[in-house]
């Protein structure tokens, strides 16, 4: 049986090189992409989501074996309002 893994953030710079990494170096695992941009890699399930608005609960059903959490907000508003990123 494969395990699961979920990156968030995978589509981003560090994202897609841990992605690519974990396929080429483990063939039984199942990856799934939680990002606001799909994927286009062979063997990779997108998520799709707004960081901001994402309510998690949603993820329970897949019972996710392994989660890397690479997922920030970086844009201007999330890097020059401090309070925002607390909400």
């Amino acid at each position: 049986m494969k395990q699961k893994l979920l990156i968030t953030g995978g589509s981003g710079f560090v994202g897609q090189n841990v992605v690519r990494y974990l396929l080429k170096n483990n063939p039984e695992i199942e990856i799934y992409n939680l990002s606001r941009t799909a994927l286009d890699i062979e063997g990779v399930k997108n998520i799709s989501c707004v960081a901001e608005d994402f309510v998690f609960d949603g993820l329970l059903p897949y019972k996710f074996d392994y989660v890397i959490n690479l997922m920030a907000l970086s844009h201007n508003k999330a890097c020059t309002d401090l309070a925002y990123t607390e909400e």
